[in-house]
């Protein structure tokens, strides 16, 4: 499918040309464009579309519009009870973040010795390798978004990106193809993120027998592009986290982030979201790892299923 054509939410469409919602509907009942369902059947516009909105007449007065509402809503959030409160929250959340992540990296240390049994070009080896990093990187993210740094969010990706290239490596080294393997040992060059999804989602539609692997790898696509939103140096990130005001019909710039967000019920919207990577975490660790892993932590890291619904 050409990029063009892929099918975008609605509301997503609104959000990558950071207008309202009710603006970009008012555009398509004026427009009727082409109207889709996504893979998950959510109904969906063609990303040229968005293109063309952007370049509607009216655009930059419906940009302006939405920032003058997201602007009361900041301001009204900015100080008081209510701050506090989810100040503390985001806090209470993150210490049972740091918890998980200390209880995976304990679990981690355990097989060192089992690993090092092992021969080093290995899938395994690398894998373990590998997920040692994306500990790390969790418990960098951690520290950050306790001080309340709204582009920690870079590292969500990160996360993802380092457990799809120990999880690659497995499928490809089960099907007996071990040159991006070898690559990254000897020249330290790991293997492209599209190219890992692609082979995870017909991995798992092996799994399920289903023939078509495109649907879930639109799903990774989705998921890789949600959590991209804070690598990419994009206008509508830094606008949620700074402040902008118009003034005769003009942008203005209020305030600008420069390390702790000042809008805490953005960074706690990043904390709750950042829950998932952590689920990821546990649930790679069961998948890459099942047939090293003992009774005790299978069970373990299934339990941990329960426990992330619990916050």
């Amino acid at each position: 499918m050409a990029k063009a054509d892929i099918p975008v939410p609605i509301g997503d469409a609104a959000t990558s040309l950071g207008v309202l919602e009710s603006q970009m509907k008012k555009w398509i009942r004026e427009d009727k464009p082409k109207i889709l369902k996504n893979h998950r059947g959510v109904l969906s516009v063609q990303q040229s579309y968005i293109t063309t909105c952007s370049s509607k007449s009216d655009y930059y007065k419906a940009l302006l519009n939405s920032i003058q509402i997201e602007n009361k809503h900041k301001v009204y959030v900015f100080t008081g009870e209510e701050k506090d409160q989810l100040h503390k929250s985001r806090q209470a959340m993150l210490k049972v973040y740091r918890q998980w992540t200390d209880r995976i990296e304990e679990i981690h240390k355990e097989y060192k010795k089992v690993f090092n049994e092992l021969s080093n070009e290995t899938w395994e080896f690398a894998s373990y390798i590998l997920l040692s990093r994306a500990i790390a990187l969790l418990k960098g993210a951690i520290e950050l978004l306790s001080k309340g740094y709204w582009y920690a969010g870079s590292i969500i990706r990160e996360v993802d990106e380092t457990l799809d290239v120990a999880q690659y490596f497995k499928i490809r080294a089960q099907r007996g193809d071990h040159t991006d393997l070898k690559k990254w040992f000897r020249t330290s060059v790991a293997p492209g993120h599209s190219k890992c999804r692609k082979a995870i989602a017909e991995h798992y539609a092996s799994i399920v027998h289903e023939e078509n692997a495109q649907k879930h790898e639109y799903l990774l696509n989705e998921l890789y592009q949600k959590k991209s939103k804070w690598t990419h140096p994009n206008f509508g990130l830094i606008r949620e986290s700074g402040s902008f005001e118009v003034f005769d019909g003009k942008l203005q710039i209020k305030e600008l982030c420069y390390g702790e967000c000042q809008h805490e019920f953005k960074v706690i919207e990043l904390v709750e979201y950042f829950k998932s990577s952590i689920w990821t975490m546990y649930q790679q660790f069961m998948i890459i790892f099942i047939d090293f892993l003992s009774t005790e932590h299978r069970e373990e890291l299934l339990e941990f299923n329960k426990l992330q619904q619990k916050i």
